[in-house]
């Protein structure tokens, strides 16, 4: 019988009356609960999110950091992951990138009064303080501990330090456009403008990396996502240097500009004989020419004031440049040897499917195996191994075997040598979705240790009987029962440790009790799986379809039904 279906397992044990982390609202809840559930629901990790499958690995990790979620934090806490997190992040980018684009405007009012008087910076504003708030409640993947964290007080403090009061900032800057085009001193606008300008650069690094997450999980590749995020953040630089180039001597010259200025020359200096765009449109040309190193002849800069913000833009653009290319070098995987290492072992083991003509469901689990098992980067571990001490090799071990030693409370009250010594004879192995680990009627020599993942258990005649998870063991023999009974195949992608029974009960020879409480967490739990193989034999009992609620779920439906034949 085969266990693989497209990499899904189709779980075929009874569901309980509990789905999911939540406890289940009662039938007749009114709609706000279910609203409120539903709310909460959309703050939890998704599973289906595809940075959550890299972070987290597997399902049962996924599902304990949801139970951290619901046991640990409060109801408004919003998961990074989650579904609620993505819509505002979209929000973050529909809302800051108009302020990137009208708060500059706001210097030159006299010119762009047109482009920025009206109610909707008034609309844009208050959404940015909803989004405020909300950055009060999301979470964040703290990259330095490898973890996410869901503090509260973390989270409100480490955006008071850094973000809030530019958001503020930028909000009032957004809010203001009434305020620069009312006959207000140039100056005074200008600075106003300028606070307001910079709050918005300090989050444009946010806003790029926000853009490039969305477009990720919209399945873009990597060129369109590379593309997509330099575009936008040339396109707000040029813009904030096409506005400046022409409000800074707007300012300084007092409205009136000398002769020899280039936008004397340039006719840009009566605005009410050209229009906004047309200024708009030259001072960016002359902007662009300069960012990127081109020559610009056709109005000279010749005035220290207008030479010197031109040398600021040359600089810039020889600091994007520079920038740029580094970027471009790292998406073809000239920086990284190890990725380099990595693309060429991938191109490698597509030549090895090619040669072989293996089928394409086939050659896509032997690709989807080395990207979780080599995460992405190629070394030689056995050439890194040979050079570390005794010492070293074996810190490294238990370091790689903490989930395992965590979640299995017999090995903690154990020595380090110990575990050790045990762990030296053992292997770890990563299995695929669908992958049989042995099959039942065998005579297995090793005993499976669940580091991580889990791990489905088949009977004889294919039904699903039950599931294993991190810290279990299975392989161990009884008395009597040295053939296997059962199948045992993974659900999702498991880390399993697996040594031979003969050598582990010798390390064990000191701690007897070891080796006992193995077998007998084993027998309880074949006297388990023996009486779900009863029940299977006669069927559901009255008891069982009372615990899965299927009976009371069927009266209820009657009664209800009744009474509203007897209304």
């Amino acid at each position: 019988m085969s266990y693989r279906k497209h990499d899904v397992h189709e779980c075929t044990l009874q569901k309980t009356g509990r789905s999911g982390v939540l406890l289940p609202l009662a039938p007749m809840s009114s709609s706000a609960r279910k609203f409120l559930r539903f709310m909460r629901m959309q703050a939890l990790l998704n599973e289906h999110n595809k940075e959550s499958r890299i972070f987290f690995r597997n399902k049962s990790s996924m599902l304990l950091e949801q139970k951290r979620q619901v046991r640990t934090c409060h109801w408004f806490i919003i998961h990074p992951f989650s579904k609620l997190s993505n819509i505002l992040d979209w929000l973050f980018i529909l809302i800051w990138f108009p302020s990137c684009i009208t708060i500059p405007l706001q210097g030159v009012p006299a010119t762009f009064s047109l482009w920025i008087e009206s109610n909707v910076n008034v609309m844009l504003g208050v959404f940015q303080f909803l989004i405020i708030i909300s950055f009060f409640m999301v979470g964040y993947v703290d990259y330095t501990h490898t973890g996410v964290v869901l503090n509260e007080k973390r989270i409100a403090f480490r955006y008071l330090r850094w973000y809030f009061i530019f958001d503020v900032l930028t909000v009032f800057g957004t809010c203001g456009a009434k305020y620069t085009i009312t006959g207000r001193d140039p100056l005074e606008i200008f600075i106003f403008t300028s606070i307001a300008t910079v709050s918005v650069m300090v989050r444009l690094p946010y806003l790029l990396n926000t853009l490039y997450k969305i477009l990720k999980r919209l399945r873009f590749g990597k060129p369109i996502r590379f593309i997509a995020r330099h575009s936008a953040l040339c396109f707000i630089i040029l813009h904030i240097f096409t506005v400046h180039v022409y409000s800074i001597p707007l300012i300084i010259y007092g409205g009136s500009f000398p002769s020899d200025s280039w936008v004397k020359k340039a006719g840009l200096d009566d605005i009410k004989s050209i229009s906004s765009l047309d200024i708009y449109y030259e001072c960016q040309l002359t902007v662009v020419c300069h960012f990127f190193g081109a020559t610009y002849d056709k109005y000279p800069v010749t005035l220290p004031c207008e030479e010197i913000i031109y040398a600021i833009i040359l600089f810039t653009g020889r600091l994007y440049t520079i920038f740029f290319m580094a970027e471009v070098l790292q998406l073809f995987g000239l920086v990284s040897i190890s990725q380099s290492k990595y693309e060429q072992f991938i191109h490698q083991v597509d030549e090895y499917v090619k040669s072989k003509k293996l089928p394409d469901e086939l050659s896509e689990r032997l690709v989807r195996y080395y990207q979780i098992k080599l995460q992405r980067h190629y070394f030689n571990e056995s050439e890194i191994r040979n050079t570390l001490s005794e010492h070293l090799k074996t810190d490294i071990f238990l370091f790689g075997a903490r989930r395992l030693l965590e979640k299995m409370s017999m090995f903690q009250a154990l020595s380090g040598t110990v575990i050790a010594e045990m762990l030296a004879f053992t292997n770890s192995e990563t299995f695929l979705p669908g992958d049989t680990i042995f099959k039942a009627g065998v005579v297995t020599e090793n005993i499976y240790f669940i580091s991580w993942g889990t791990v489905a258990i088949y009977h004889r005649n294919g039904q699903e009987i039950g599931h294993l998870n991190d810290g279990d063991e299975f392989g161990i023999d009884l008395p009597g029962q040295e053939v296997q009974r059962y199948t045992f195949v993974a659900v999702e992608v498991s880390e399993i440790y697996y040594g031979n029974k003969k050598v582990i009960m010798q390390v064990f020879a000191t701690y007897p009790q070891v080796w006992r409480h193995f077998q007998n967490t084993w027998s309880k739990r074949m006297s388990k799986f023996g009486l779900i193989e009863r029940q299977m034999a006669r069927g559901d009992t009255v008891v069982e379809l009372l615990r899965a609620t299927t009976l009371l779920e069927g009266r209820q439906y009657k009664y209800e039904t009744e009474d509203a034949f007897e209304r």
